[in-house]
């Protein structure tokens, strides 16, 4: 640990250290700990006070707080908001330094459509996306709980417009994701293996004690391997870092050689 503007920084990532429970913890290896190249699922429109939050895949919430004054972000159309983020993937993380318009620095948190990424020159995704939050909204990171409605992303959006589906490509009747019936039900199949019990429709309902039980059958009938939720990176070693403008970034997962597998960085 050094110290950088009188704040304790992470010697490895250049950024800032933030006390979670009485530890301090690195701002990037704590973000990656919880929603690291998870994919993006769901909206929480601001109520009362509380702050729009991004939902991932594995039931965690991102509160998105104003990058200058750690106030709530005003998102002035929430379903808007979603269909323009819903399905990507948090790809990198970076630290803006302090400045006049952010004194205490902020995160930059950059989305992707895919984490299967083999660039050489080092440079982020052309089509990537960028949020610029406050580093309390990395301290309010949490576990949501019953945050989508009993059979919601299977049920509630059939009977809309038709569309090219987001994950075939094929047209005809989508939900609020951008969803086929079809590839719905993958993605519901695939909360289901990541063990997003709040967000799987099919687990609506299971005892605690019988969802592992669910969790097998769906191995057992369609393989354990993601359907929707995530596609396998090219096998190379390496930790990522990204540049653009001159900032740093730090990749958000790890590819190691010979495994599948995105991993979360820990």
């Amino acid at each position: 640990m050094a110290l950088l503007d009188g704040r304790v920084t992470c010697g490895e990532h250049q950024c800032p250290m933030i006390d979670i429970g009485g530890e301090y913890r690195c701002v990037f290896e704590y973000t990656n700990e919880l929603i690291g190249a998870q994919q993006v699922i769901d909206v929480i429109p601001a109520l009362g006070g509380a702050p729009t939050k991004l939902v991932f895949a594995n039931g965690y919430a991102l509160p998105l707080l104003c990058p200058d004054c750690s106030e709530p972000l005003l998102i002035e159309d929430a379903d808007e908001f979603l269909e323009g983020i819903a399905g990507l993937y948090l790809f990198a993380l970076a630290f803006v330094p302090p400045s006049d318009d952010a004194p205490d620095g902020c995160m930059e948190f950059v989305f992707a459509p895919s984490l299967d990424e083999s660039d050489e020159g080092g440079e982020l995704p052309e089509d990537s996306q960028s949020l610029m939050l406050h580093l309390d909204s990395v301290r309010g990171i949490e576990l949501q709980d019953d945050v989508v409605e009993p059979g919601e992303i299977l049920d509630e959006a059939w009977g809309s417009p038709q569309g090219e589906c987001a994950g075939c490509d094929l047209w005809g009747p989508v939900n609020d994701l951008g969803l086929c019936n079809d590839c719905a039900a993958k993605l519901d199949r695939d909360l289901v293996r990541q063990r997003a019990w709040d967000y799987a429709a099919m687990a609506f309902g299971v005892a605690p004690q019988d969802r592992e039980r669910l969790r097998e059958q769906i191995i057992a009938r369609f393989g354990e391997k993601l359907e929707l939720v995530a596609s396998a990176p090219p096998k190379q070693t390496a930790q990522r870092r990204y540049k653009r403008r001159g900032r740093r970034y730090e990749a958000s997962f790890q590819v190691l050689a010979g495994d599948d597998k995105i991993q979360k960085k820990t």
